[in-house]
Formats: C-alpha cells, sequence, structure tokens
C-alpha cells in the first residue's frame, strides 16, 4: 500500500502515467530465495498453524496470471488506474481444506 501510494505522488509530481497491478493472494512456485506473504500463509498451515478466520475471503491468483497482467497493462497505450489481478474468491476455509487435500502428508488443521 505504501509503495503504491509512493508511485502515486511520484507520477503525479512528475508528469508521469502509472498503471497499477494489484494481485490477490498470489500462488504458485516461489522465486525468489525468501517466502512472499501469500506463500508464507501457505507455509504456515503446512506447518499446523490453527489461527482460524471465520469470515475470511481471499482472492487468489496464479504467479504466471499476475506476469501475464502486468505484460497486458504495459503493452496497452490506453491502460490506466488500478487493476486488481484475482482467478477466483475462496473462503479461508476451503482454502484450509484444498491445501490439506492437496498435501496429505502434512498435519494441516
Amino acid at each position: 500500500t505504501l509503495a503504491e501510494k509512493a508511485a502515486w505522488d511520484f507520477s503525479k509530481e512528475n508528469g508521469l502515467d502509472v498503471v497499477v497491478v494489484n494481485p490477490g493472494t498470489v500462488m504458485g512456485p516461489v522465486i525468489p530465495p525468501r517466502l512472499n506473504a501469500s506463500m508464507l500463509m501457505l507455509v504456515r498451515l503446512l506447518e499446523g498453524c490453527t489461527e482460524t478466520f471465520e469470515d475470511y475471503f481471499m482472492g487468489l491468483v496464479h504467479f504466471k496470471d499476475v506476469a501475464l497482467a502486468h505484460i497486458l497493462v504495459y503493452e496497452n497505450k490506453e491502460a490506466s488506474g488500478r487493476h486488481m489481478c484475482v482467478e477466483t474468491i475462496s473462503h479461508y476455509g476451503d482454502f484450509v481444506a484444498k491445501v490439506a487435500e492437496l498435501y496429505p502428508e502434512y498435519n494441516v488443521p
């Protein structure tokens, strides 16, 4: 949020166009050497975290779709403003159930 605000402020001060892609919870292989916030949530589940979120819904998106969204707004000269990049909205409980199904060797609560 702070980085996006700084980008908008900088663009206004310098007369630049900015287009923002805001992804939801990004899933897929981890490329950087450290975990991002999305992957940390998954790792915590695999480690047996029992924290619950009763009324929590999350927007999920695959990392390749986020990359494609960035390419599309970059190549489209008429693109402007803020864009959400989400494939599906899922309740946290459904997400946990899917993780448990995909990784039965872990003690997912």
